[in-house]
């Protein structure tokens, strides 16, 4: 309760938490930082542009992971992720390219370090052109 003109006020009539322009403040505020992780530096991948080629790897799941049998496959004596016929994360949802399970993700993905030297050698490998493409002539 607040008190006003000597009475209490219900907290109400109080400027909240929730007031539309702190909002505004904090939503200007997000959109200046590219990404939450703070540890990359200028030049790194950052959410924004990402390929997510991670969720291309085939990824190993652990005793202590617990994933739907759905998003699940066995390759050999392995459990693995599933992935789609495009060769992608089963657990990837397509229509906005995130993480259906990221509360829920194994291990593996946990660890798995943007911008790390994992992903910078995945991203190096994406991009250099293909030993098996063939090299297009203009005439």
């Amino acid at each position: 309760m607040a008190r006003f003109l000597g009475r209490t006020t219900p907290f109400l009539l109080r400027r909240s938490r929730h007031d539309p322009r702190r909002s505004r403040r904090r939503r200007a505020r997000q959109r200046e930082r590219p990404c939450r992780d703070t540890h990359l530096s200028v030049g790194d991948p950052h959410c924004s542009s990402c390929d997510a080629l991670c969720c291309r790897l085939t990824v190993v799941l652990c005793d202590q992971d617990r994933i739907a049998p759905h998003l699940t496959a066995r390759e050999g004596n392995l459990l693995v992720m599933a992935q789609n016929e495009e060769g992608w994360c089963a657990a990837v949802d397509m229509g906005r390219m995130r993480c259906s399970i990221y509360h829920a993700r194994p291990e593996i993905c946990r660890r798995f370090a943007m911008a790390g030297p994992y992903c910078r050698a995945i991203s190096a490998e994406a991009a250099a052109p293909s030993a098996s493409s063939i090299p297009l002539m203009l005439c």
